[in-house]
C-alpha cells in the first residue's frame, strides 16, 4: 500500500466516527418523540422477550428497555453538557 492511499485511509476513520456519534447524539435528543415514556411502569408486561412492541423486551417491572436506554443516553448528554 502506497503511503498516499495509507493517509487517506487513515482520514477516513475519524469522519465515520464522529458520523455514528452524531447519530447516536441525535437519537438521544429526539428520543422523547419515538420512545414511550421510560419511567412507566406497565404491569401487565414484566419481563417481556423481545418482541415487535417492545424491541428489547422489559424488566421485571414492566419497563421498556429500549426507551430506558435512549432516555438514559440523553440524562448523560445532559449532564456531560452541565458539566461543560
Amino acid at each position: 500500500m502506497s503511503f498516499e492511499k495509507h493517509i487517506m485511509k487513515r482520514k477516513k476513520v475519524p469522519f465515520l466516527s464522529f458520523v455514528l456519534l452524531g447519530i447516536l447524539i441525535m437519537g438521544c435528543v429526539f428520543a422523547p418523540f419515538f420512545c414511550k415514556d421510560a419511567s412507566y411502569m406497565d404491569l401487565m408486561n414484566c419481563s417481556r422477550a423481545p418482541g415487535r412492541e417492545f424491541f428489547f423486551g422489559t424488566d421485571t417491572m414492566g419497563r421498556d428497555l429500549f426507551s430506558c436506554i435512549w432516555h438514559g443516553g440523553l440524562n448523560i448528554n445532559l449532564f456531560s453538557v452541565k458539566v461543560l
